[in-house]
């Protein structure tokens, strides 16, 4: 009877102590809360992302999303001043870079670009997201409005980003993973003085603290594709189809119809299993890697080529490729509807 009644005592005081840890993040919730409501006026519901909050916060989880709920209304709005995890792992090896402010606006315009949008703004850098960062270089070409109307500068270093097709709209710094004082993952565009271009590093920010943590993005770790991807940015919907299933006429067509109307599309790799050792030796000598995604940046109507463009950045050109070589090659072709 003893043991039951100690069992009971302390049943009782883990009870009181759950109790005390939702109050008291019901009342952190809130008082964040109100203040995101009142420095971003209409930005949506308050929102955190699970793994990035205290231990206080995550026995009441349900509860602090209720209370962001009944402060505002819209969609997920994802609270500043917590930094997405930016620790990733390359096999056994641990990257854990550390947060530093880069100078820089979200957008500049390159020598050579006909806008400050531009696809070769675009380079991937120490992460394996190919298919979010292949997404924004397709984008960035063919609906660089989509990427200027998706980040809202707030003029103090601070950026909402917004994710349509995922309802959510994400505050980030510019202060980004940094390693012998570089960005590690996605890097900068164009430089103007002083400044660096920041969109890229802007949005995959956002999609780091809106998924978790930037391993979380690397593509091993999220089940989400290129076509995903676009479809988050834009909100518009994605057609997806395999090279295997299509006749080669088939596919050259229907990629040279999506060029001509301005869609943003992908293309992505098969795996290097598929290959044998000559092929890919074949393949990386015209800039192609396996399991990888690409943008489309054109067509060659004449000679029946795509042209493509590797995420990594301009200082990794892909030749031209036949029409037969891209069947070889690559698996899968997505196209973001407008």
């Amino acid at each position: 009877m003893n043991m039951d009644h100690e069992k009971q005592t302390q049943n009782n005081k883990d009870t009181s102590a759950t109790r005390a840890m939702h109050k008291q993040a019901k009342q952190t919730a809130e008082s964040r809360a109100r203040g995101m409501a009142s420095r971003y006026p209409g930005a949506g519901p308050a929102d955190m992302i699970p793994g990035q909050v205290s231990d206080t916060l995550k026995p009441a989880w349900d509860e602090v999303m209720a209370v962001f709920n009944r402060i505002t209304s819209g969609g997920r709005h994802i609270l500043a001043g917590i930094q997405p995890d930016p620790k990733t792992k390359e096999g056994k090896e641990v990257v854990d870079p550390k947060y530093s402010k880069v100078q820089g606006k979200a957008f500049i315009k390159g020598k050579g670009d006909k806008g400050k949008i531009a696809m070769n703004d675009v380079n991937q850098g120490y992460l394996g997201d190919c298919y979010f960062i292949a997404s924004l270089a397709a984008l960035a070409r063919s609906n660089p409005d989509a990427i200027k109307q998706g980040i809202r500068d707030h003029g103090d270093g601070t950026y909402t980003v917004k994710f349509p097709g995922e309802k959510a709209e994400v505050i980030v710094d510019d202060a980004f993973p940094l390693k012998n004082g570089r960005p590690i993952y996605a890097e900068g565009g164009d430089k103007s003085g002083r400044d660096v271009e920041l969109w890229v590093m802007l949005y995959e920010k956002a999609w780091a603290k809106l998924k978790g943590g930037y391993e979380q993005i690397q593509g091993g770790n999220i089940k989400m594709q290129s076509k995903d991807a676009m479809q988050a940015i834009t909100g518009k919907s994605t057609t997806q189809f395999t090279t295997s299933s299509k006749s080669k006429t088939w596919v050259f067509n229907t990629i040279s119809k999506a060029v001509t109307k301005g869609l943003a599309i992908t293309a992505g790799t098969y795996d290097d299993k598929h290959f044998d050792a000559s092929t890919l030796k074949e393949m990386e000598k015209k800039g192609v890697h396996g399991d990888h995604a690409y943008a489309v940046r054109g067509v060659d109507p004449a000679g029946k080529k795509i042209k493509l463009y590797n995420p990594w950045g301009a200082n990794y050109p892909v030749d031209d490729l036949t029409i037969d070589e891209f069947m070889k090659y690559y698996q899968v072709v997505n196209i973001n509807k407008k």
